[in-house]
């Protein structure tokens, strides 16, 4: 996902912050804010930072990278 951030002085620039998207029903529990995430293609682990559910079955998880 990416966000404009402005800055003091006016400058606007651009940042990134990986996002998942998945089905609700792909879960037998849905996740939640502090639990972590491992994506294997990339061989990196992610905390979840928040859950933003859409009410039609999907939900974005907004990730930091774990450190």
């Amino acid at each position: 996902a990416y966000r404009e951030v402005d800055l003091a002085g006016g400058m606007a620039v651009t940042t990134e912050h990986p996002v998942l998207g998945i089905r609700t029903s792909d879960f037998p529990v849905l996740p939640l804010q502090g639990d972590q995430i491992l994506v294997p293609s990339r061989g990196k682990t992610y905390v979840i930072r928040e859950v933003q559910i859409d009410g039609h079955g999907a939900a974005k998880l907004l990730l930091n990278e774990a450190v």
